[in-house]
């Protein structure tokens, strides 16, 4: 991994809270994913998940002290995303990052969005600046049966892929500073209310 210094976690997984993308994160793409990882450096990769799936299980200030000490963010699109004024947060809070140290391409960005469930209007509401996201709309399955299917072997390549491309964002940091800005909730506001038609209903994988 880059010498980059002052950090306490490599990822951060942003996604708007619901139970059944929280048991996709815990029990397939978190696992495989520091597994893929960790595949490409010696010291442990560190990724900050908060697994509570009620507001206020973790602590504000833990939250915001990740964000701000994460060298990647890893927003989990699906139309509640983009209400959210958390998830708007952490968005804004790396995108601003971004200005400040001068990444302007879908490439070098340290926001590496994966598609769960569709968001259609995505580049249109978002703008060609925006990180392109990692299509993972086919795999939002769990449990054994899942595990055994042809798919998950796509799955599988996917997170190979994704794991690539990490490590060699990774391996391009700058060390933090302090005076970098981070979004607080009460600031950010919903990413682009026009792309949650259905907000108030529950996803299901």
């Amino acid at each position: 991994m880059g010498e980059s210094v002052g950090y306490k976690y490599d990822i951060f997984i942003s996604y708007k809270r619901d139970a059944d993308v929280l048991e996709w994160l815990k029990e397939d793409f978190v696992p495989t994913l520091k597994r893929r990882v960790q595949s490409y450096y010696t010291q442990e990769v560190k990724i900050f998940i908060d697994c509570s799936i009620d507001e206020g299980g973790i602590p504000r200030y833990a939250v915001e002290d990740a964000l701000k000490y994460s060298k990647i963010l890893i927003p989990i699109l699906a139309p509640p995303y983009f209400e959210s004024h958390w998830c708007s947060s952490e968005w804004k809070t790396f995108e601003e990052r971004e200005g400040v140290v001068g990444l302007i391409n879908n490439y070098e960005s340290l926001r590496l969005p994966i598609r769960l469930i569709d968001c259609e209007d995505y580049g249109q509401h978002m703008g060609e600046m925006s990180p392109i996201p990692c299509e993972f709309n086919a795999y939002r399955h769990c449990g054994p049966a899942w595990r055994k299917s042809p798919i998950y072997h796509e799955f599988s390549c996917a997170m190979n892929g994704l794991a690539e491309t990490l490590s060699r964002r990774l391996n391009q940091i700058r060390d933090h500073d302090e005076t970098w800005p981070l979004v607080s909730y009460e600031d950010a506001g919903p990413l682009c209310p026009a792309m949650c038609p259905s907000l108030h209903t529950p996803i299901r994988l």
